[in-house]
């Protein structure tokens, strides 16, 4: 690669396992296999602790604050508000037109829906008055946005040319174009900031495009767990008489070879996936959050209180919605009373 971010007219070669037909000697490798763990897992990536140190590194005009881990809260620009114009009319409907037969569909439905509840009252009661309330169900959605910047690396092959700061100026994080896939959804996007990106050698692996294996420490060999490195094992008859025999595992050796590695000692960089380089750019994550509350106004014919009935009657509570308008439901709260039997 000439300098940073140019093309070079050949793909990155990638590492692969065993392609040096030998395995790799580590100078820090330790002088026995390992006792193989085979719930051993790869330790992460690690993290560059500062981007000035990067070869490579261009300032940024804008983002030169801007480095790995936690992202920087971007404010927004200052925010003009609309003239407020005539608020539209709101129209709810009467719930007086209520039906006898709405009312005892309504019950019924309500009744189903709870497991112990007899419908036989529901079907049977008479039904002597129908006291209309009214109530305002409605929600309150609030849909913010917020933008955050941070440092990030790819593994990078090398096909493309990358725009980085000498092809033009990066715009402001607010300037960036990104609009929500659904309105009033909560989301996530993440962005490359254009005219950030350079390209680099791969911190992890020192550009070799593979590390020191995490199971076998490098040494491509393990110690057998089935024997603890005997070679045999101890097994049982019908008889209750022990007899030793070879072990199946390490074929009586005691050694086997590493299954994450192959044998090799050495594994894929997890960073650069092979390719020896990566590619540092800004990132814009942007995230859309929607808050909502929910508000019921409701009104009875008591003034807000549940009637009290006499003995021998139960009273029944029973919501629907009668009419959908914009933002708000219009409802009613009918009072029943059945003769309990």
């Amino acid at each position: 690669m000439a300098y940073p971010g140019q093309p070079t007219g050949q793909p990155a070669d990638q590492w692969q396992p065993g392609q040096d037909g030998q395995p790799y000697q580590w100078d820090d490798a330790p002088d026995s296999d390992p006792e193989d763990d085979p719930n051993s897992v790869a330790p992460q990536a690690a993290i560059p602790t500062s981007v000035e140190n990067t070869p490579g590194y261009q300032p940024v005009q804008g983002y030169e604050n801007v480095g790995f881990g936690e992202g920087f809260v971007v404010p927004p620009p200052p925010l003009t508000l609309p003239a407020e114009t005539e608020r539209p009319t709101e129209e709810y409907s009467s719930a007086s037109n209520i039906s006898e037969d709405d009312a005892r569909a309504a019950m019924i439905q309500f009744v189903s829906e709870h497991c112990c509840y007899g419908s036989k009252p529901a079907k049977e009661m008479e039904i002597s008055s129908i006291l209309p309330s009214s109530a305002l169900h409605y929600q309150l959605e609030t849909f913010s946005e917020s933008r955050e910047t941070s440092r990030d690396f790819v593994h990078y092959k090398g096909r493309k040319p990358l725009m980085g700061p000498m092809h033009g100026m990066a715009p402001p994080p607010w300037n960036i174009m990104c609009s929500p896939t659904n309105l009033f959804q909560d989301e996530v996007k993440e962005l490359e900031v254009p005219y950030t990106a350079f390209a680099a050698r791969c911190h992890n692996c020192d550009g070799r495009g593979f590390n020191r294996c995490y199971r076998c420490h490098g040494r491509g060999r393990v110690r057998c767990g089935s024997c603890h490195a005997s070679g045999h094992t101890w097994r049982t008859d019908a008889e209750g008489q022990r007899h030793q025999e070879t072990c199946h595992s390490c074929h009586g050796s005691g050694r086997k070879w590493c299954y994450t590695c192959g044998g090799d000692g050495r594994i894929t960089c997890a960073s650069c996936k092979g390719y020896r380089m990566l590619k540092h750019y800004v990132k814009l994550t942007v995230r859309l959050d929607n808050v909502y509350v929910l508000f019921l106004y409701l009104r009875s014919h008591t003034n807000g209180r549940i009637p009290i009935l006499d003995s021998g009657f139960m009273e029944m509570n029973i919501k629907f919605t009668l009419l959908t308008i914009p933002n708000s439901v219009a409802g009613a709260v009918l009072y029943c009373k059945y003769e309990y039997v």
